[in-house]
C-alpha cells in the first residue's frame, strides 16, 4: 500500500482513538482525599458540604467511583498550614496572607482554587474615641 493511501487510514484511526478515550469515564487519581476545615461561621459551606456528603455525591454522579473525604477540623490556618505542608492534607481554605505565606513556603507548588465566602467584617466597641 502506499504512503499516500496509509494517511487517511491513519488519520482516521488517531480520530477513532481519540473520540474512544473521550469517551471513557472519569478516573480519579486517588479514592481518598483530605479536606481542612476550622472553626466559625465562615466554614458553614464545608459543614454542610460534610453533613449533606456532598463531594462523594457529585464525585460519583462525575464518573469518579467511590470517594472518601475525611474531614479534618482545625484550631487555626498555623496547624493547617503545618499540615499542608506534611503532606496530610490535599484541600484547605485560607485568606489571601496565609495563600501567599504557603504559596512561598512551596516555591509556588500551592495553588488557589477562589473564594469560600465573603461575609462582611464589624468593629464593635463601647469606647467612643474608636472611629
Amino acid at each position: 500500500m502506499s504512503a499516500r493511501h496509509r494517511t487517511p487510514r491513519t488519520a482516521g484511526l488517531l480520530v477513532i482513538t481519540v473520540l474512544a478515550l473521550l469517551s471513557l469515564p472519569a478516573r480519579a487519581e486517588v479514592a481518598e482525599i483530605t479536606v481542612s476545615k476550622e472553626y466559625g461561621i465562615g466554614y458553614l459551606p464545608y459543614m454542610i458540604m460534610e453533613h449533606q456528603k456532598l463531594v462523594e455525591k457529585h464525585g460519583r454522579a462525575s464518573g469518579l467511583g467511590e470517594l472518601k473525604v475525611i474531614w479534618q477540623t482545625f484550631g487555626g490556618s498555623g496547624l493547617t498550614q503545618g499540615a499542608i505542608l506534611a503532606g496530610r492534607l490535599d484541600f484547605a481554605s485560607s485568606g489571601v496572607p496565609w495563600f501567599l505565606t504557603l504559596w512561598d513556603k512551596t516555591n509556588g507548588d500551592i495553588k488557589s482554587l477562589g473564594a469560600l465566602n465573603s461575609m462582611p467584617l464589624y468593629l464593635n466597641t463601647r469606647n467612643a474615641s474608636v472611629a
